[in-house]
């Protein structure tokens, strides 16, 4: 779906319009560094039940090459345009200051005592260091991990992706969504 046509949304618009309305007017406000939280909307969300549904008629096996292709098709879309893959720790030395997520801790028995760290919520603290140190096109397939989050569509630990871009338009974000959501369901 092209989000660009919502932007003139007035009074008469549906729920969904505004908020692809919101969407657009906050993307204008990255225009230097871009961190991407990838927002679909619910075509997006109706070819991924789609492929739910075929997928779950299918056997673990073929699932897994499934997952497998697209998580190719993801890196394949970013390397292709320049951006480097990073790795970042998972065990860090404090949570995210985000008040509504919970990051799971866990002891680290270590020569020097014992220690706590939490497990990210999010790779986007370490990301930004990197981001800082000169690296401008970087992006993650992080695995990430939500305390106390278990049910039919939240799991306690799944892979995020996330990607940043430095001195680029909103347009080049808008531009990374429309061809990786190509990417991926090709």
């Amino acid at each position: 779906r092209d989000i660009r046509r919502h932007t003139d949304c007035d009074t008469n618009c549906s729920i969904e319009e505004e908020v692809w309305d919101f969407c657009w007017q906050n993307f204008r406000l990255f225009s230097r560094c871009i961190v991407v939280w990838l927002i679909v909307d619910s075509v997006f969300l109706d070819i991924c039940e789609k492929l739910h549904r075929d997928l779950a008629m299918t056997s673990y096996e073929q699932r897994m090459h499934a997952r497998a292709a697209v998580v190719a098709a993801i890196r394949r879309h970013f390397h292709e345009r320049g951006f480097l893959e990073v790795d970042t720790p998972v065990a860090i030395s404090a949570p995210a200051p985000e008040p509504y997520l919970e990051a799971p801790s866990t002891l680290l028995h270590l020569a020097d005592g014992t220690q706590r760290r939490f497990l990210q919520t999010s790779p986007e603290l370490p990301m930004k260091r990197l981001v800082t140190h000169g690296f401008r096109t970087i992006f993650q397939l992080a695995p990430v991990f939500r305390d106390g989050e278990l049910s039919s569509r939240h799991r306690p630990e799944f892979r995020m992706l996330e990607w940043y871009r430095v001195g680029e338009s909103w347009l080049a974000l808008m531009n990374d969504c429309e061809s990786l959501l190509s990417a991926c369901v090709a």
